[in-house]
Order: C-alpha cells, then structure tokens, then sequence
C-alpha cells in the first residue's frame, strides 16, 4: 500500500507568481500575477474575511430566514444586503446567496456565497473522490476534446463539480442581472466565498466567473475567500486556477481535518495561497465550524461524529501504510 501523505502544506502564505499562459489549443486571456497584499493580515484584509464569513454563516439559515433575510447575521452585520437570488437546487440540496453588498469595499461589491456541507446528501457527495474533466471551464479552448480540456485544465473532484454545476446557470444569471442595472455595478468587484464544501464550489465559482467576464473591455475584480476548504482539484486544475484567479486565499485551520481530505495520495492538491487562523481547537468540530473566532451553527449536528469517524480512518490507515 503506498505511503498516504496526510500532512498539509505548512507555513505562511505562499505566493504564486504565473507567468503568461501561452495555450496553443485554446485563447484564453493572459494569466495573472498574484497580488502579493491580498492574504496579509492587515485590518483592513481582516475586515473583508470577517464579512465574508458572516455570509458563510448565513448562509445556513433556515429557508424561511434566508427569504426574510431574518437570521442573526442578516439582521445585524449584513443588514444592508440586497438579495438578487437564493439560488437552490433540490435534488442535490445545494444552495447559493447572490446580491449586492454597498457596505463591503469602497462603493460596494457584489457577493457570491455558497453554503456547505449542511445534509447527508451533501456529504455523499463530500465521500466521492472521483475525478472529472471540467468541460465548462474548458469552454474557451479551440480543441475541445477531453484529452485537451485535462492538459489545460485538469480534473477536479467529481462530487464538488457536481454541485457546482447543479447552481451554475442561476449564479451566472444572477450575477449578470445585478451587472446590467449600471455601469457603477458592472465595474462593482465580485467577492466569492463559502465554507467547507461551499469553499471548494466557491472555488471552482470565481475561476468560472472569471472566464465568464475576462474578454470584457474592463471586466470586474474577481476575490475569493473561502474557510475550511477541502482539496478541489488535481495539480494541474491548481496551476490553471492561479493563473486565472488572481485575488485567491484560503483560511484553514491546522486542526480541520476537512482541509486534509481529499488526500494527495488520490491526486488531489491544495492552490498553497492560504492563511493559518490562528483561533483554532484541537477538537475536530470545533476547528471546523469556528472561524476567525466566530462560530458557524449546522442544523445537523452529526458532522461532529462524521469528522470525528473520518480523522480515526485516516490515522489508522495512515499506520497500516507507514
């Protein structure tokens, strides 16, 4: 059996420096340089994360408070968002806020934030550890074919691509709606967040919005920061993220074990722009649902044994391998 590698990535917060994507077989736009202030621990950075976490919170309200916009953070700290779309999906029990926030930034931001891991079927889906050629985000390239789109763009995990694609067309259209209202929310920047299994769909968002937009003349400042994230996609789907998402960072934990999952082992790879929280919990429950000192309430409170049954599988088969 080979070895598992279940060590993350340690340290401070890498920067990824991309270089011009020159891809033969498709015309996406040139690739970016990181900004290298985005994941400092500044006041004002901090400040940004703390709001976006609170949408997190949010966003695992009850139907009837996210509709009343009557849940304790909407009441309170996010009391002047405007709501475009609480965009749902039955079958696959996903959900997604979208709307325009005129407290976040200098003159406002429009906010995508995708809940997480909130019902048994999430969490099936959370299990798989299938892979799949992102055909969507290889929308652009001249040779479509699945052996082209995994040159460029990878794989990513088979389960989070699954729901992603399952709030996709509501997101996309409720984010142009806002855009086509004026040309002050056109240019408004686009923050994308979400936590746990919402941080991984926040992930594979904000690059499709980001292809969605970049042939514009001026298109939107695209963000994402996301909390708890597990591993989304093969090592080649990161290198094509960074070079697309510019303004990216994960918040982690040492102690969340849903950061560990999917294991490298299975060919999995976290982008490495991340910052440690320092507020984090030995317990495995804790560290995953508190973030930046803030607690983020799941109506189903069995995620505490299935993190708890996931980190004991993980150690023994991290014995059996050694």
């Amino acid at each position: 059996m080979p070895h598992l590698v279940l060590a993350r990535l340690l340290g401070s917060s890498t920067t990824v420096l991309c270089v011009l994507a020159v891809l033969a077989s498709g015309n996406f736009s040139e690739a970016c340089v990181a900004d290298e202030t985005f994941g400092n621990d500044t006041s004002s950075n901090y400040a940004v994360w703390m709001h976006l976490l609170r949408f997190c919170a949010a966003s695992y309200g009850t139907g009837q408070e996210l509709e009343n916009w009557s849940c304790g953070v909407c009441k309170n700290e996010l009391s002047k968002f405007q709501m475009e779309a609480m965009v749902t999906d039955e079958k696959y029990e996903t959900l997604a806020l979208v709307g325009f926030d005129p407290s976040l930034g200098q003159s406002g931001s429009i906010v995508v934030a995708l809940r997480g891991t909130d019902t048994l079927l999430n969490w099936v889906q959370d299990f798989d550890v299938i892979k799949m050629i992102p055909r969507v985000l290889g929308r652009k390239l001249k040779d479509q074919n699945d052996s082209s789109i995994e040159k460029v763009v990878g794989e990513v995990h088979s389960g989070f691509m699954t729901d992603y694609l399952s709030l996709r067309p509501q997101i996309i259209s409720a984010v142009k709606a806002i855009r086509q209202r004026s040309s002050a929310l056109a240019a408004a920047p686009i923050h994308v967040t979400g936590h746990s299994l919402g941080a991984a769909l926040a992930s594979l968002s904000v690059l499709d919005l980001q292809i969605e937009f970049e042939d514009e003349t001026r298109p939107p400042q695209l963000s994402m920061v996301n909390f708890g994230s597990p591993r989304v996609g093969t090592p080649q789907w990161v290198k094509f993220y960074a070079s697309h998402v510019c303004r990216s960072l994960r918040i982690v934990h040492v102690h969340d074990i849903v950061t560990d999952v999917p294991f490298e082992s299975f060919g999995f790879e976290h982008d490495p722009r991340k910052y440690v929280d320092p507020k984090d919990s030995i317990n495995p429950y804790v560290s995953h649902s508190n973030y930046l000192g803030v607690s983020i309430t799941y109506p189903d409170r069995v995620l505490a044994v299935v993190l708890a049954a996931q980190k004991l599988i993980a150690n023994k088969i991290t014995v059996m391998a050694v």
